[in-house]
């Protein structure tokens, strides 16, 4: 596995190529069972200026 993350589509893949058919919301319900979290995707990053019409800050901008 990536890093030791194991999220509920990658258990769920697992276990198909290991030939035990499951559904992914019933390896979501075992993981929240057992208190096992994945790995949330990081939510994009807000590049946007702060206020309304100042410029964004940057080298050589106060």
């Amino acid at each position: 596995m990536s890093g030791g993350t194991c999220g509920v589509r990658r258990i769920t893949r697992a276990l198909r190529r290991k030939g035990i058919v499951v559904a992914r919301c019933t390896v979501e319900r075992l993981m929240g069972e057992l208190g096992l979290e994945g790995v949330s995707r990081a939510a994009a990053a807000d590049h946007r200026a702060g206020a309304i019409g100042t410029p964004p800050a940057g080298p050589g901008r106060p």
